[in-house]
């Protein structure tokens, strides 16, 4: 946790696949701050309370959507978002988006990074697919969702969408954010893990960083932005990794910090 001493948030964004890799390799090894989490394919509110407890044993208060139900006993999709213990989350906005989307798009309020906490929402748009209808109509209500929210806000997640074909849709400009990517491929060869942040924070950003650390969990898509980042660490997985983040902001200090 070297940000600390910097003075920096650390958001780190996680595509595991499922929720046991999430719980076992990501919850259980991330020491970010604020952590968005996609495909945790809990399909039953008794799953989803099961998660929601493992999640606090492990030190993160959490705020999960249920996935939608493939088959009998597989789930497609399903959203979290989970912050350290100390810092307030809740879920919101829920109502705003249809029943159909709720497994791809989850938004929350955290209680942290700036004065009057901050709207934190994750997404999963579908995959080899682009800007087809169902993609747009993903992007449309998370749109709605981010102005009706009326506040600062990141979303980050699996976009399956390089930044610059997001750019080109004009999304970023409705909702009056800024793409912030890492330089290196997430997935394959391609960039689909990143984040937008509101326009008034998003100087703040101090940068973002693909996490090399994939072969603890060799199918999770990770991204995060820091600053001063260490070297890549190596890494079994060519196809997908995580995304990390590193984020500043007047006034916005940890709660260590604040005392």
């Amino acid at each position: 946790r070297w940000w600390i001493a910097r003075g920096l948030w650390a958001i780190e964004s996680v595509n595991a696949n499922s929720w046991r890799s999430q719980q076992k390799h990501v919850l259980g090894d991330s020491r970010a701050d604020i952590l968005l989490a996609q495909e945790t394919k809990i399909i039953t509110d008794d799953a989803l309370r099961a998660a929601e407890r493992q999640a606090r044993n492990l030190g993160w208060n959490p705020s999960v959507s249920l996935a939608h139900r493939a088959a009998q006993h597989h789930g497609s999709g399903g959203l979290g978002v989970f912050s350290r213990k100390g810092i307030g989350i809740t879920t919101v906005g829920a109502d705003s988006i249809p029943i159909g989307l709720r497994h791809r798009l989850h938004a929350s309020w955290v209680g942290g990074l700036c004065k009057g906490g901050i709207y934190i929402l994750s997404i999963y748009l579908r995959v080899n697919e682009g800007l087809t209808e169902a993609n747009l109509l993903i992007l449309q209500h998370a749109a709605i969702l981010i102005k009706s929210l009326k506040g600062l806000f990141i979303i980050g997640g699996d976009w399956n969408l390089e930044p610059h074909v997001l750019e080109a849709a004009n999304w970023t400009s409705m909702v009056g954010g800024r793409i912030h990517a890492p330089s290196q491929p997430t997935c394959n060869a391609n960039v689909y893990d990143y984040f937008v942040v509101h326009n008034a924070i998003s100087p703040a950003v101090a940068g973002v960083q693909r996490i090399d650390d994939a072969a603890l969990f060799p199918r999770a898509n990770r991204s995060a932005v820091c600053r001063g980042a260490s070297p890549a660490r190596g890494c079994f997985d060519a196809r997908a990794r995580p995304v990390f983040m590193a984020f500043q902001y007047g006034g916005c200090l940890p709660p260590w910090q604040a005392a």
